[in-house]
Formats: structure tokens, sequence, C-alpha cells
């Protein structure tokens, strides 16, 4: 769909497109990729940036606004302004779980495949995550680089649970408890992950106290609040009764029904544009 649009756009069809995943940082930088992120077409021609998301005329020059920041920052880093781009973030904004980084990731990367250019650090954690995240793994990232744990929920029988409350503000999770949460996914055991993510959870927040308090009670094995969301380990069989147990505990509390999200750790998807044959990411 969003070469769809980058045609639409600018007329003809894009010569890359990237998928990154989303981040999701859980714990004193840990991190997983989410299946949701931001793609990114690009090509040759006059400068020019579209967003998906926003109703605004492509940016073309001059100060970038808010929304074309990040992919006019990752054009100005590889040195490729006269080039056009259409962009698509997947996860509401409102959810708190994006930032530009996955969108600076995506077009940086499909600016490499379109030209050859070597790659163009990106210090962020969402940034790391969205190059180096992969199905079944989690990332302790740290001054010294980005370790690959073993994080396997599907082959658990394991979901994150990502609900969207529509209310409240997330209060941030205690410090200190990323390795702890990385030797229990060293170890395999799942179990132990969840109740680290429950002990680093802050209280205060009625609403995100109200969730994960109604998550437990129906058998998630842990979580916390991450940006606008409350996440929870979920055995797959119990996610309908969280869901149904957290909409109860919501009803009168919050503005509008809970939007729940239920993901496994993920990387990059597969992008094909018109009329090629593109490989994983782009790569002919």
């Amino acid at each position: 769909m969003t070469a769809y649009v980058f045609e639409r756009v600018f007329g003809a069809a894009p010569r890359a497109v990237r998928h990154v995943p989303g981040a999701l940082t859980l714990l004193d930088g840990l991190t997983v990729g989410l299946p949701w992120g931001v793609v990114a077409a690009a090509g040759p021609g006059p400068t020019g940036v579209h967003s998906m998301n926003h109703r605004a005329a492509p940016y073309t020059g001059g100060p970038a606004p808010g929304w074309a920041g990040p992919a006019v920052a990752a054009l100005r880093a590889h040195g490729a302004l006269e080039s056009r781009v259409a962009v698509h973030r997947e996860l509401p904004f409102a959810t708190g779980l994006s930032s530009g980084a996955e969108t600076f990731s995506a077009v940086s990367q499909a600016l490499q495949d379109l030209y050859g250019l070597p790659p163009v650090p990106c210090g962020d954690p969402a940034g790391v995550t969205a190059r180096h995240a992969r199905p079944g793994e989690a990332l302790l990232l740290s001054g010294e680089g980005a370790e690959r744990l073993p994080c396997d929920l599907a082959a658990a029988g394991l979901r994150l649970l990502v609900m969207d409350p529509g209310a409240g503000r997330s209060l941030p999770s205690a410090p200190g408890h990323g390795e702890r949460a990385a030797a229990a996914l060293r170890a395999g055991d799942l179990d132990a992950f969840g109740a680290v993510l429950t002990s680093a959870r802050t209280r205060g927040e009625p609403v995100f106290d109200t969730v994960l308090d109604a998550a437990r009670a129906a058998g998630a094995l842990g979580g916390l609040a991450v940006g606008r969301c409350a996440v929870a380990l979920v055995p797959l069989e119990a996610v309908p009764a969280v869901r149904r147990r957290v909409n109860a505990a919501l009803d009168g509390l919050a503005g509008r029904p809970p939007r729940f999200l239920t993901a496994v750790p993920s990387g990059p998807r597969e992008s094909r544009a018109p009329g090629q044959s593109l490989g994983v990411n782009g790569r002919r």
C-alpha cells in the first residue's frame, strides 16, 4: 500500500521499499520488535516526503514540519535530499509506542538500498531495535552494543498483550530490572520473566493499576506500563479472558473502550514495490 501511495503521489513507482519493526522497550534497555512499525518507499527525484498518517501536502523543502522531521533527517544524513519518500507509521501515535527513530531507520534503509549507501548509526533504542530486531528474540541494549536474547513467545504459547486504555499517564518502571529480566530469558524461564515485569511495575496511576491488576487476575504472568499502554505477558489461551476482565474493569472509568494488540517479538517484513520482484526488505 505504501508503494502504491508513493506512485499515486509522485507519479512513478518507488525503487526501494523497507519495513522496520516498532520497538517495545520493556525494561532498562530490554526491547523487542513489534509486528507493526514503519514502512518507507523511496525513489529518485526532486525532494518530496509524503506521510500516509497526515493530511498534508508533501514536504518539498525548507524547514521540515514535525511529521516530516525524521524522514528529512534521514535524507540529510545520507546526503540524499534529491529523493522522494512515502512513509506509513503503523502504530497510532496515541499509544506512545512510536518515536521518530523508527521512521528515520526505515527511510535510511530504503536509501541504502536505493543508492548503495553505507548505514548511518542511530543510537536511539527504537532505532537500534528497528535495525536489529528478529522474530523470537529480545535485545538487551547497552553502550557495548546489543545482546540477542531468546524470547520465543510463540513457541511457548505466550503473547504480549498491549492494552491502550485511552486514559491515564503511565509511570516509568523501576530501574535495575533489565539484567534480571535478561537472566530469566537466557535461562528460558518465561514465568520468571513475567514476574520481573511485575516487580518493575510502578503503581500510582489508577487506570493502569486497574488494567494490570485485572490482567493478573485473569491469568497474565506479569506486566507493566509502557508509553501510554499497559503490556502483559499472557498465555495464549488466557488472552480472551484477560480482554474480558480488562473491559469490565474499565467500564465507566475510561472515556472509551480499551484497544488491544496481541504480539510476539518480531522483525522486518518482506516488502515489494509495484512491478518489481523484491527480496527481503526491498533487496533485489
